[in-house]
């Protein structure tokens, strides 16, 4: 049974909201984007979400490796599945 990290997962979750709120921002109101406190908050957002986003991913790659890093099969099991999940 595998342990999650609930931090992780929320803050994943926060990331990918965030970066769906910027593109729906960016497609729907093309004209309107520094206005108002709204387009304030949207434009301090914008670039932060994602590159938190890309920041939890490279952790998740780490703690998915984490305990393949001793054996040699491990790491190429390891290899396996992260070029599967790419591929999806």
């Amino acid at each position: 049974m595998s342990r999650r990290i609930v931090g992780y997962d929320v803050a994943r979750a926060a990331a990918i909201f965030g970066m769906m709120i910027i593109n729906f921002w960016l497609v729907l109101t093309p004209e309107s984007r520094g206005e108002g406190v709204a387009g304030s908050l949207l434009a301090l957002l914008m670039g932060r979400a994602a590159a938190t986003f890309v920041m939890l991913a490279g952790i998740g790659v780490s703690l998915l490796t984490r305990e393949a890093r001793q054996s040699p099969e491990k790491i190429r099991e390891k290899q396996r599945l992260l070029l599967k999940r790419a591929l999806f």
